[in-house]
């Protein structure tokens, strides 16, 4: 293990990110820890590797929020996707015909124009085979049951576990080797 430098502490930076960095040390010696990884380093670089390789997913992230939006655009596009970002209902809508098509539609509930719910039940409705994601700051489990009825396949609440993600997403990489219907 790398050491930070005397006087200072390691630490997480935040929820969405794996990344460690070195800040003044409090009044105790112990390090600042946020959240802890638990992937086996192996898998994860097995893991980063293949998407890579693969050229990653076509994921359309909409997200009213600014900050929260170009977070995840970051991460998803570290590690190794091709992101849209979208802000509301209608920039969300226009995307799903463009080429190439999307694989993974990561959409807030509450926007601007509309919900995520209608963004989903409209890509269902043109038979588009893609995974949806619902993150939201509803977690209650009507909402959660909500987004079942409409076309999600997850539910994630905000702020997110993004090793729950990664593996979500890893989940979805999988279809394309399997054939429609046995998925």
């Amino acid at each position: 293990m790398v050491l930070p430098p005397e006087g200072m502490a390691l630490a997480k930076l935040g929820m969405m990110s794996p990344r460690t960095a070195a800040v003044p040390a409090a009044a105790s010696s112990q390090p600042l820890t946020f959240f802890r990884d638990t992937r086996p380093q192996a898998r994860w670089d097995s893991i980063q590797t293949r998407i890579i390789m693969r050229g990653g997913m076509q994921i359309l992230v909409v997200e009213d929020h600014q900050d929260t939006r170009e977070v995840l655009t970051g991460l998803l596009k570290r590690w190794g996707h091709d992101v849209s970002p979208a802000d509301s209902l209608k920039s969300g809508m226009d995307r799903l015909e463009d080429e190439p098509p999307v694989d993974v539609i990561l959409s807030d509930i509450a926007l601007p124009d509309g919900t995520g719910y209608a963004l989903v039940s409209e890509a269902r409705r043109r038979g588009k085979r893609v995974l949806a994601i619902a993150l939201s700051g509803y977690a209650y489990p009507s909402d959660v049951h909500i987004a079942k009825l409409t076309g999600f396949d997850h539910h994630l609440t905000k702020p997110c576990d993004s090793a729950y993600l990664r593996t979500i997403l890893d989940d979805r990489a999988k279809w394309d080797r399997t054939p429609p219907g046995e998925d």
